[in-house]
């Protein structure tokens, strides 16, 4: 159960990421902020990919230890 609830929370996560270009959440972010709309966008988007990527690889890892630090960070910043 207690992975069910985890994996439940990250979905929530991830889905709120892909929404967050449409409700112009990446303004918050003071580097992106500071660019034009359409390079902020690509920039935001592109930022995700390695920062998401690292973080599945860490879920998935074939180490015990790592999954369960990455599982303990990840839904501590939830």
């Amino acid at each position: 159960m207690k992975k069910f609830v985890f994996y439940l929370g990250l979905s929530t996560l991830l889905t709120h990421e892909l929404d967050a270009i449409s409700n112009h959440e990446w303004r918050v972010l003071p580097v992106v902020r500071a660019l034009p709309v359409d390079l902020g966008i690509l920039v935001f988007i592109a930022s995700h990919v390695p920062i998401l990527t690292g973080l599945l690889a860490l879920l998935a890892s074939s180490h015990p230890l790592t999954r369960a630090l990455t599982r303990l960070g990840v839904s501590a910043s939830l």
